[in-house]
């Protein structure tokens, strides 16, 4: 075939698609007792694979995940292109879309915000390690404006810790309480904040909240109905069902964040839920960590909470009276707060982890609950171990997502006898998602080390040029450390191989 017929393929329009379906069709009919209704529906099945394979190779996507795609339709020809429609078709890109138009009215108040944030950072960077600052100036080119200095950070890792200090800060609320969680369970933990802010809302206070629709899904309006009747907003992310935004289950926000009146903000990988709180769940312990900030850098907080916000309600924080009020600097820690999704295009978060990676001289410590690299990552992390960097990584000992701790194994293969050490923690699952380097800078956020986090999730995460603050985060991996195995290679059985092959070849779309 010539190129230009291939181009004239990928051309093809969807209304000729269609005609050609329905020509099939009208064609079987034709023919009685020629095809069967079950030789029309494999065939009808091909052709609509085949159509969809044709769209696919016409986008820019990453070439792993065109290819994990284009076996999903091929294996699955009915399964696989609704599966396309709902996550990565174009109802999910329209989203995307709406979602610019809706932030876009935000620029005349964030001009603002951005220049009142600037004026908490510093051109005196000399306390800043040379490595660090390359971090530093990459990540204002990516959007997300200079680090603030003067914060106070506080390095959560116990769940009772962290809501007693978030239910503190709220009930202490004067003017407003925004929430943004992926996950927000009507439990026991869940009911009890909610309680409580139903009563702030009932006092005047203005509270917002928003939950994932997909992450958050057994949150009824029942449960939410007291918050509203005192007075508060409770608002989903892409909604699944709703005539204003078409079904779709991708690019959901991933976000946990708190702001308490710009005084105060919350942010890591905590949702609202039991296990989140006790420690304790069906995979035995759970871990996980968070940071509570005080500072010029809850403003950037408020302003990514504004920018989901308007898009979930259409309502402009930027012009809401005692949102974004000036304050005084509590603390010294240099802060950065990044953010990233799926319409930002530039990956902060990813390209900021992986420059943390390449320039680290010592060390790289990371926590993540799901370990799906891309090969970017995956050759940094090798590149390190192989230039003397100890590169140590934390993985659950038992994961509630079994596929993707089979598609992390299969990295394992070419990771360790590069120089990675890898290690199991065995007490359950550790939900944290942390990187300390040098032990003189330290990530803690909400995105995981994997493709999903990096190019498909609204994230949010906190890069912290605090030497003390990264060495107290380095202890407690230290700590988990001690609780456990380093993982080290053996003969797989066929059986595995095969788990582990079909979770690689899916860890693009997982």
């Amino acid at each position: 075939m010539l190129p230009s017929q291939v181009v004239d393929g990928l051309a093809m329009s969807r209304h000729a698609a269609l005609g050609m379906v329905f020509q099939l069709q009208i064609l079987a009919l034709s023919w009685p007792g020629r095809l069967s209704a079950a030789g029309l529906m494999s065939v009808l099945g091909e052709v609509i694979s085949f159509i969809m394979v044709l769209r696919i190779l016409s986008e820019r996507r990453d070439a792993a995940a065109t290819l994990a795609w284009i076996l999903a339709l091929i294996l699955l020809p009915y399964a696989g292109p609704l599966l396309y429609v709902l996550i990565a078709g174009k109802v999910e890109r329209r989203r995307i879309q709406r979602r610019s138009r809706a932030l876009s009215r935000l620029e005349g108040g964030r001009r603002e915000v951005r220049r009142h944030i600037e004026e908490h950072a510093s051109s005196d960077n000399e306390d800043v390690h040379p490595d660090q600052r390359g971090i530093m100036l990459l990540a204002e080119e990516l959007g997300a404006g200079p680090p603030t200095i003067g914060n106070s950070v506080e390095f959560l890792a116990d769940g009772n810790e962290t809501f007693d200090r978030i239910e503190e800060a709220i009930a202490e609320a004067k003017y407003h309480i925004h929430l943004e969680y992926y996950i927000f369970r009507p439990d026991r933990t869940g009911g009890r904040l909610l309680e409580l802010l139903t009563r702030k809302a009932a006092e005047g206070v203005r509270v917002r909240l928003l939950y994932d629709a997909v992450g958050s899904a057994s949150l009824s309006k029942s449960h939410l109905r007291p918050l509203v009747d005192a007075g508060g907003r409770a608002a989903a992310f892409m909604p699944l069902f709703s005539l204003r935004r078409p079904f779709g289950v991708n690019f959901r926000t991933h976000r946990k964040i708190v702001v308490v009146d710009d005084r105060v903000g919350f942010v890591g990988g905590r949702n609202v839920g039991d296990e989140y709180r006790v420690g304790d769940s069906e995979y035995g312990e759970w871990h996980d960590a968070h940071l509570r900030i005080e500072g010029p850098s809850v403003h950037r907080l408020q302003e990514i909470f504004a920018e989901d916000w308007i898009f979930a309600t259409d309502e402009d924080l930027m012009v809401t009276a005692h949102c974004f009020t000036p304050f005084e600097r509590p603390g010294h820690t240099r802060v950065h707060i990044l953010d990233s999704g799926p319409d930002g295009g530039l990956g902060t978060i990813y390209r900021i982890l992986f420059q943390a990676m390449v320039t680290a001289k010592k060390t790289v410590d990371i926590v993540t609950p799901y370990f799906v690299p891309d090969r970017g990552i995956q050759t940094a992390m090798e590149n390190a171990a192989m230039r003397g960097v100890r590169i140590r990584i934390l993985v659950p000992g038992k994961s509630d997502n079994p596929l993707v701790s089979w598609a992390a194994r299969s990295y394992y293969k070419d990771l360790i006898p590069a120089g990675v050490e890898v290690y199991r923690f065995t007490p359950g699952m550790h939900h944290a998602k942390i990187v300390v380097v040098d032990g003189r800078w330290a990530y803690v956020g909400t995105a995981n080390m994997d493709v999903r986090s990096f190019r498909l999730n609204f994230e949010v995460g906190t890069a912290l040029y605090d030497p003390d603050l990264a060495q107290q985060i380095e202890a407690s991996f230290e700590a988990d450390l001690e609780r456990a195995d380093r993982i080290e290679l053996s003969p797989s059985t066929r059986l595995e191989r095969l788990a582990e092959g079909v979770g690689r070849v899916l860890s693009p779309v997982l």
